[in-house]
């Protein structure tokens, strides 16, 4: 097979080129060799050298053929991998529907084979199938890919891509009806399609091929909105529409047909089929690797700083939110879309990154789209088409690009307040390698929205103060330039808080013991912190040490993540409220490490932290 063309059956040039015809070669041979015959009959010198002049002609009229016939198939050759990579790049546009192109090919030739199509018929049917699809060139991405029905003015818009399909074509000299195939493939069986309204007869055998290959593959495939049907229940349909859409004898050969599989050496489809995603996974892994998962505290204590006067609005919070979300992951286009009073609808309150204009005040049902499916199920959504969302704000004429999605619920104390979705222009950018570091943003915008009013709270779950009373005292620290260290304390689920929060509690009373003020507050969904003052630095390494070595005792007895603990002192690593929870939260992940906690150990701290209760026998 020729490099650049489909895998399968060699694809002919389907360009009109001269083909070499052997009968005037022939013809010439035969004319020059009884030419020589009858001068030679002749006798003397002259008739031998005009035999010697007409025999040097001819040889050179052979390889001059040869070297034509040589060039005419380089360039059927040049030609047919000209058409193959413009299927290529089609097919390749939209990573949903790679290998649609490939597979409508070789239905299209098996089906064409069975009704008996002429060769050159059925070789502009290949043709015709690489390049059915060429008009939506011309059509935006977000209407073919839209999971909901279509309006009147975008289905108008859609059939355009038959024109489109045609004028790009048009001037292409093809071999055989590839162009005609082509613009009838979106005709109906009973005259109700589009663009003329043919029915029957009128639809050239092609085209009505093409019009059942091509819905049986979209039927059995993938979509972002449905899952891929099996064979039976895509012939079911089609059958049910035969003698309507579509022509029963087409429906009938290709239920006869085998199903399609993917050639070994399909090496050139399978390398552009995957580029686009490569590309996107590759650009993804490296945003994955590059969050600072360390700044996460210190970016969210905005979110959490008392306003002056008043309470901060929910949309200022989301804001904030969002502002500092970038930071920390990239997007294109983030959210907040926030329950009204009734739970029926999710408002857009805040809208960051392109197309906010667009996208503020959107509103989503509870339940429908990504978001909506977030807030009903209280589960993360991880990489969804944005369509999904963003259709609502789509209208035909413009075009939002968005391609790779990720939501997370918004909930506090199991109140579900809304959702957090992200939105990025490149393939398969979101994963769950982000869920953790969402995860944590999202806990924080939902307890800073669930106690906006109060200035300074306290924790419904460990009976702590909260991160806003937190916030305020490390606030209360850079105000007065006290001399202070904090302890912060990063659990890996919230089950594990309740855990360490004991340990932490017992550091809080050996500082007060030795002289030292402590203040312990719960900040976020799994993080605690311990503010001291009046600590020395080297009596803080050692309540450090001790409690990391209490917390990788609890999860060694509770499987389910690391609890990480650092600290930083005050003024030597900061003076601001951000410095040192930054620095508190980088060298959380960067201790060394200690011994290995065995089972052993763990039990024998467990024993310690709880002795057995001495019953009167």
């Amino acid at each position: 097979m020729t490099r650049g063309c489909l895998a399968g059956t060699p694809m002919k040039s389907p360009l009109v080129m001269p083909k070499p015809r052997p009968g005037p070669r022939l013809a010439l041979s035969l004319l020059g060799a009884a030419i020589c015959a009858a001068l030679s009959a002749w006798g003397g010198w002259l008739p031998l050298l005009a035999a010697s002049i007409i025999a040097a002609l001819l040889i050179a009229g052979h390889f001059a053929f040869r070297l034509y016939a040589q060039r005419l198939r380089e360039l059927n050759e040049l030609n047919a991998s000209l058409v193959s990579c413009l299927a290529i790049a089609i097919d390749a546009r939209d990573p949903c529907t790679n290998g649609h192109i490939q597979r409508v090919r070789y239905y299209a030739s098996e089906v064409g084979r069975r009704l008996g199509l002429p060769p050159a018929e059925l070789e502009a049917l290949r043709v015709a199938a690489l390049l059915h699809d060429v008009g939506k060139l011309g059509i935006p991405d977000h209407l073919l890919r839209k999971p909901g029905k279509l309006s009147a003015s975008e289905y108008a818009l859609v059939k355009r891509h038959v024109a489109i399909g045609n004028a790009i074509l048009r001037p292409v000299p093809f071999e055989g009806p590839v162009i005609e195939f082509i613009a009838t493939h979106h005709e109906r069986f009973d005259g109700r399609g589009y663009p003329h309204g043919l029915q029957r007869d009128q639809i050239p055998l092609g085209g009505r091929i093409l019009a059942v290959v091509d819905v049986f593959d979209a039927l059995t495939s993938d979509r972002p909105y449905r899952r891929a049907l099996t064979r039976e229940e895509a012939l079911a349909i089609l059958r049910d529409e035969a003698g309507a859409h579509f022509d029963p004898d087409v429906v009938e050969a290709l239920a006869a047909a085998e199903p399609f599989s993917a050639p070994a050496q399909d090496d050139d489809w399978r390398l552009a089929a995957h580029l686009t995603e490569d590309l996107a996974a590759a650009e993804a892994q490296v945003a994955r690797e590059a969050i600072p998962h360390e700044r996460i505290p210190a970016l969210m204590l905005p979110l959490w700083q008392a306003s002056e006067g008043r309470p901060p609005s929910a949309a200022a919070l989301a804001d904030t939110a969002l502002r500092q979300l970038g930071a920390l992951i990239p997007y294109t286009t983030a959210a907040v879309y926030l329950l009204d009073d009734d739970g029926r609808l999710c408002h857009a309150v805040a809208v960051a990154g392109r197309f906010s204009e667009r996208l503020r005040d959107m509103v989503i049902h509870v339940g429908e789209g990504a978001a909506g499916w977030v807030v009903q199920h209280g589960e993360p959504c991880v990489d969804f088409q944005p369509l999904l969302d963003t259709a609502r704000r789509s209208p035909p004429d413009e075009n939002i690009e968005l391609s790779s999605g990720i939501a997370l619920p918004l909930r506090s104390d199991n109140t579900m307040l809304g959702c957090l979705a992200l939105y990025h222009t490149a393939y398969n950018f979101y994963g769950h390698d982000q869920l953790g570091a969402l995860l944590e943003v999202a806990g924080h915008l939902a307890g800073a929205l669930a106690t906006r009013h109060a200035l300074a709270g306290v924790d419904a779950r460990t009976g702590l103060p909260d991160a806003r009373a937190l916030t305020q005292c490390l606030v209360e620290l850079a105000r007065h330039d006290v001399a202070g260290a904090l302890l912060l304390c990063r659990c890996s689920s919230a089950s594990q808080v309740e855990l360490i929060v004991p340990v932490l509690c017992d550091a809080t009373g050996e500082t007060s013991a030795g002289g030292a003020a402590g203040f312990l507050a719960r900040y976020g969904e799994t993080d605690l912190a311990l503010v001291l003052v009046g600590i020395a630095e080297d009596e803080l390494g050692r309540l450090g040490e001790g409690v990391r070595r209490e917390a990788l005792a609890i999860a060694a007895r509770h499987p389910g993540g690391d609890i990480a603990v650092g600290w930083a002192i005050r003024p030597a690593d900061g003076r601001s409220p951000a410095e040192l929870m930054e620095t508190a939260a980088r060298r959380a992940g960067r201790l060394p490490d200690l011994e290995p906690v065995t089972v052993e150990a763990a039990a024998e701290s467990h024993r310690r932290r709880n002795p057995p209760v001495l019953r009167a026998s």
